[in-house]
């Protein structure tokens, strides 16, 4: 144990400090590369996201990392959609003006069906005319079932109803109301669905002219009538006022003689008078209405003796 144990200690302990020296360089060296190895992995994770592209630049295949080719699908995926969106928004927008357009000429078909469906009056005749008379209404879209037609006054606001006496979906006919005022009235005409007529597009609503009702007689008597006999004069449409009775010889000659005869009563239905004093023979007796509405009454023979039936009545 001289100076040559103590030299081979210290070579030992010289060789034993080199070796952990060299260990402990070993674990930095490793530790330096494994930090080193991360943080370039790091480094590389960031910039993957900028890729935007996974197709290789050389003939070579590569391999891309999920993280690039996820970044690619989703740089691309906006502007896919955005198109597709685009594409789908025209598509909808051309399918929304086409359906408006035909929802359009739809409702412009049906209203000109509706307008065209709808009835109308054309004409009317006659325009004038006593109660009774019938008138004819002239048009189209009228219906098979007998509907509502009505006169008012101009003078008024009364509906008088019509009498129906035929419908046709163009021909119409119906009688005036009796009672209904002299003067102008409008007709007025419903469908049996309660839709009223209107005119046609070139047809003025129509206007008719109450007239008083013609007078008809259907009885004269006595046939024998010289002057003062009571005559009587049967029949209807003479009116409550007094109009006026005219005997008459050689009617419509140069001769003429004619006289009024004095009313003793005046009724719708009857009217008396008395005779005038003529010549012997033949006479004619006209009967004008206060509305100067006339008619011939028949003739009498005035000569004579009053006869036993001249104060006989027919009523």
């Amino acid at each position: 144990m001289g100076n040559g144990y103590f030299r081979n200690l210290s070579f030992g302990l010289a060789v034993g400090a080199i070796g952990l020296f060299l260990v402990g360089c070993g674990v930095f060296t490793h530790s330096s590369t494994a930090s080193s190895s991360t943080h370039s992995h790091a480094s590389t994770n960031q910039t993957h996201p900028s890729v935007t592209s996974a197709k290789p630049t050389s003939s070579s295949p590569a391999k891309t990392s999920p993280l690039s080719s996820s970044s690619s699908n989703a740089s691309s995926s906006p502007q896919h959609a955005a198109g597709n969106n685009a594409s789908s928004t025209t598509q909808s927008s051309n399918s929304a003006n086409s359906s408006s357009a035909s929802s359009n000429t739809s409702s412009t078909s049906s209203q000109g069906s509706s307008q065209a469906a709808g009835p109308v009056l054309l004409s009317m005749r006659p325009t004038s005319g006593p109660p009774g008379t019938v008138v004819t209404f002239m048009g189209s879209n009228f219906g098979t079932v007998p509907g509502r037609v009505t006169f008012t006054p101009t003078s008024g606001r009364s509906d008088w109803v019509a009498i129906i006496r035929s419908w046709t979906p163009t021909v119409i006919q119906c009688a005036i109301p009796e009672g209904l005022p002299t003067g102008n009235a409008y007709p007025s005409l419903w469908t049996a669905r309660g839709t009223p007529v209107g005119p046609g597009s070139d047809a003025a609503w129509p206007l008719f002219t109450v007239g008083a009702a013609a007078p008809v007689v259907t009885g004269l008597s006595p046939i024998q009538a010289p002057a003062g006999t009571l005559l009587t004069i049967t029949g209807q449409g003479f009116g409550s006022t007094p109009g006026q009775v005219t005997v008459c010889q050689f009617c419509g000659t140069n001769a003429q003689i004619s006289a009024i005869a004095p009313i003793v009563s005046w009724q719708s239905t009857r009217v008396q008078v008395k005779v005038p004093g003529l010549q012997n023979g033949g006479a004619e007796v006209y009967l004008v209405t206060a509305s100067k509405q006339g008619v011939r009454a028949g003739t009498i023979f005035t000569g004579g003796e009053p006869s036993s039936s001249t104060s006989s009545s027919v009523g």
